[in-house]
């Protein structure tokens, strides 16, 4: 029984003598003046589990809540203790050197993430973080070496747990991206317009492949060429950064307002709307009344179509911002584009009382009404602004513009001959007059007016579909052609007139005016675009089958083919345009 006590004793005893480095080292709890109830409720007990039993994995967690409580010091303490106190797990070396990495201590970082891919030679992010800080070293060789190693990999691993991201590209979309901005960076551009073109081939819709094109082009002196890829690079997402899902994992602990704030903001940003989401509703657990937290919370929802879950949120947002135009404004159009009519309307009235000449936000409001049948109270808020305004052109031309909704011809001409006396050259002036002509049925007279509004100045992206429509309406086919490729000059990214482009040059009429390469070359833009509208896509991938049978290319006639309809059935298109590329291709 003595020999047994004694062996625990001494057992105790070496335990305490081994732990003591560890305990002795781990950072002090934070000032509790500058530390929020709900962080120090998630620090507290952490530090004394940590301190009870310094374990790897305790003192590693305790430096996960530092990191996502915006303590970085004390994180790479723990993190630091952690990766000593179990030597064989690189999962602590690969925090600290992410946390190195962060706080620009590129040396660190490399011993660090050094030790990761030792260990663990699959940890590709690792290799694509030393690649990355070898490159800003201008350890170039280095460089080459660490992204090679991802360029092979084939695709993305799936996260086994839905909850974090999955990245836009496979990582070695980004590796070889960082490797032909390597070559370019040296005078190598040959050899990074390679690694690019490759790039584009299994991540068609990575933008800044399309913008490094650009410069190397313009480089060469090829203007054009690098127009075309800066464009290009326009349409697509522009994201230079994998996702890191182990981050996300430290990203998902934080209760720390700066912490989680910023993530949410890098979320949705970069097109991570569902992560973003996820950040808000672990957020929204520890900081339920935080006003900034909330603002994000409901412009994301809206900008996903979730709007209803919003709605509970709007009373103490409003609240928060009833003195802040452009947040008040912002969330106003974002209801309206959705239309939650009557809360936008709420929103509007109260950014007019702020700002109570602006014109935007007056004709908004109307419609608003308007869309929710209240027809009268739309009329007498008009009445209004017209009293009250009447001299101000950009009242008129709501007017004509909300008589002409409504079909009030008469009314709309008395306020159009108004706003000529005030505006008689003005781009709106021409574009209304063209309208009201093109409702009488005078579309000669209309198309002219289009023109005048189209070649002023200032350009107005409905000047340019007008005019387009009225020519394709008219049967003019040279001019339709010739008139959205000037539009592109101005409006290079605008999905309608890249689609009504491409698709007059493999649909034409007029079969001496078909092109079906070009045509094709700008709908494939479509495809990948990122802010297309379904309808658009729809009627792109229908001139990209007919472009590619006419062509002679059947297996790129039936992808596309497959491509719009399923895009018909899941937007309950009509289905017509199923029955017309299901002939073609019998």
């Amino acid at each position: 029984m003595f020999f047994s006590a004694a062996v625990i004793f001494f057992l105790i005893l070496l335990d305490l003598v081994l732990a003591f480095p560890y305990r002795t080292r781990i950072p002090d709890l934070p000032d509790a003046k500058n530390i929020t109830d709900v962080v120090k409720d998630q620090i507290k007990p952490a530090s004394r589990k940590a301190h009870y039993i310094p374990s790897a994995h305790n003192l590693g967690i305790l430096g996960m809540i530092y990191h996502s409580s915006a303590y970085y010091d004390k994180a790479a303490e723990c993190y630091s203790l952690a990766s000593k106190k179990n030597s064989s797990k690189w999962i602590w070396s690969y925090y600290l050197g992410y946390l190195n990495k962060e706080m620009g201590e590129s040396e660190k970082a490399i011993t660090n993430f050094s030790t990761v891919v030792q260990k663990n030679p699959g940890a590709y992010h690792a290799w694509y973080y030393l690649g990355e800080i070898y490159h800003d070293l201008g350890q170039d060789l280095k460089a080459e070496d660490a992204l090679n190693r991802i360029r092979s990999l084939k695709e993305n691993k799936v996260p086994a747990n839905p909850i974090f991201r999955i990245d836009h590209f496979p990582l070695r979309t980004y590796g070889s991206y960082l490797l032909a901005k390597l070559h370019s960076s040296t005078g190598q551009n040959e050899n990074s317009e390679d690694i690019l073109k490759e790039l584009i081939n299994f991540s068609p819709n990575f933008g800044p492949a399309y913008r490094l094109l650009g410069s190397i082009y313009q480089t060469r002196g090829d203007s054009v060429a690098a127009k075309e890829y800066i464009h290009q690079a326009n349409d697509n997402i522009y994201s230079t950064t994998p996702a890191d899902t182990l981050f996300d994992m430290i990203a998902l602990r934080s209760r720390s307002e700066m912490f989680i704030l910023k993530q949410i903001d890098e979320a949705d940003y970069t097109y991570y709307y569902d992560w973003a989401l996820t950040l808000t509703d672990h957020a929204l657990n520890y900081l339920p009344d935080n006003k900034y937290l909330i603002s994000k919370t409901i412009k994301l929802l809206l900008k996903t179509g979730a709007g209803s879950s919003a709605i509970s949120f709007l009373d103490s947002h409003l609240d928060s911002f009833k003195d802040d135009f452009t947040e008040v404004k912002q969330v106003a159009d974002l209801l309206y584009e959705n239309k939650f009519y009557s809360q936008s309307g709420t929103y509007y009235s109260r950014a007019l009382e702020l700002q109570p000449e602006n014109t935007e936000i007056q004709a908004n409001l109307i419609f608003g009404l308007l869309n929710e049948g209240k027809e009268q109270q739309a009329l007498s808020l008009l009445d209004g602004y017209l009293n009250n305004y009447g001299n101000n052109p950009l009242v008129l031309t709501n007017a004509v513009y909300i008589m002409l909704l409504l079909r009030k011809e008469d009314k709309a001409e008395y306020f159009l001959e108004k706003l000529r006396k005030l505006s008689p050259t003005d781009t709106k002036t021409f574009l209304l007059s063209g309208y009201i002509a093109q409702q009488k049925g005078e579309l000669d007279e209309a198309r002219e007016l289009f023109e005048k509004s189209f070649n002023n100045p200032e350009k107005e992206l409905l000047a340019a579909q007008s005019l387009g429509d009225i020519l394709i309406r008219q049967k003019k086919w040279k001019k339709s052609i010739d008139h959205f490729k000037m539009a592109l000059e101005y409006f290079p990214n605008e999905p309608n007139i890249i689609e009504k482009l491409g698709s007059l040059l493999i649909m034409c009429p007029d079969s001496t005016l078909r092109d079906y390469q070009e045509g094709a070359e700008y709908l494939e833009r479509l495809v990948i675009h990122r802010t297309c509208p379904p309808e658009t896509k729809i009627y792109a991938g229908r001139s990209l089958t007919h472009a590619y049978y006419y062509l002679g290319d059947k297996t790129k006639a039936a992808f596309y083919a497959g491509y719009t309809i399923n895009l018909v059935q899941n937007y309950n298109f009509p289905v017509k345009i199923i029955n017309e590329l299901q002939d073609l291709l019998r």
